[in-house]
């Protein structure tokens, strides 16, 4: 997981992203492998970081805030 966000503020994001990760991902599927949960992982963590709005955060993407990236269409 060295792509995730350098830093968790002591918001309580930690705590929704580990909810997201259980109601999303893995209550949902039944991994036949490590493998298969990694790749699964890694497709949900791109989706929640870099490809998804967050209401938190003005429905801007974790990755353009917390990596500096800028975000002109909020």
């Amino acid at each position: 997981f060295g792509s995730w966000p350098r830093a968790f503020l002591p918001d309580g994001s930690y705590k929704r992203l580990i909810w997201t990760l259980k109601d999303e991902e893995t209550s949902l599927r039944e991994y036949r492998d490590p493998i298969e949960a990694q790749f699964s992982l890694e497709r949900f963590r791109r989706t929640y970081n870099v490809e998804g709005p967050h209401q938190a955060l003005r429905y801007r993407v974790p990755a353009n805030v917390f990596c500096g990236k800028s975000d002109d269409s909020a």
